[in-house]
């Protein structure tokens, strides 16, 4: 009595494969979508971060100069100006980028409150600062 040898696959061996590879296919579509979802929220963390950092100094600053796209203020007996520069909103003095990726960026004064508006990705924002 011969043993029959096998060659191939079964038709269930391949249905397993082609089910193994939809679930492997759908958990990397799943990770790749939450990976982009994470990076869109960094971006704007980071952006409301540096809100929360400009509040928090011109809270304490004193001679707080509003212009158009600069705003200057004494903090600690030291000048600093932060301002829309190469599409960035930055602190001098030094280089200190505070927001990136700025289209357009502009700081204002209304009712003795100051106001930062900056567009970005093509959309607008604008945030009380003082």
């Amino acid at each position: 009595m011969k043993k029959s040898q096998k060659n191939g696959f079964t038709l269930i061996e391949c249905i397993m494969a082609i089910i193994c590879d939809f679930v492997v296919m759908s958990l990397v579509l799943v990770f790749i979508n939450a990976c982009v979802h994470i990076i869109h929220l960094r971006t704007s963390q980071q952006d409301q971060f540096a809100i929360l950092q400009l509040r928090q100094l011109l809270a304490t600053a004193s001679d707080i100069e509003v212009a158009s796209n600069s705003l200057s203020l004494i903090y600690e007996h030291e000048e600093i100006v932060i301002k829309w520069d190469r599409n960035r909103i930055v602190r001098t003095p030094g280089y200190e980028i505070w927001i990136e990726n700025v289209e357009k960026g502009e700081f204002y004064e209304e009712e003795k409150n100051i106001y930062i508006t900056f567009i970005k990705e093509q959309e607008e924002f604008t945030y009380q600062l003082y």
